[in-house]
């Protein structure tokens, strides 16, 4: 059964809760981190793409660069992502102990 999109790809908000909890874990922006992956990815991942997913116009990203981004954000995740999955089951933030 296929899913009708009414907004956005459900993909992009669960990649958005995976680079959250990057941001979180590392103390920064979610901006730093698209441009982190940026640079980590050789520019395979580029910022102005996943700024366009985010805060931009594009509803269906291209599976391709989905796939890259999962690639470099499943170490945030506590299990893979499956097709057709909407929740991103990020892995908790570490407590510092003082």
């Amino acid at each position: 059964m296929l899913y009708k999109i009414k907004d956005k790809d459900p993909i992009i908000d669960l990649l958005r809760t995976l680079i959250d909890t990057r941001a979180a874990m590392e103390g920064k922006s979610f901006r730093a981190i698209l441009i982190a992956l940026d640079d980590e990815s050789n520019g395979e991942i580029k910022h102005a793409t996943l700024y366009s997913w985010f805060k931009g116009p594009t509803k269906y990203p291209r599976y391709a660069t989905v796939a890259r981004l999962y690639l470099s954000m499943r170490a945030y995740s506590r299990k893979p992502v499956a097709i057709g999955d909407t929740e991103a089951n990020p892995k908790q933030q570490l407590r510092r102990v003082a």
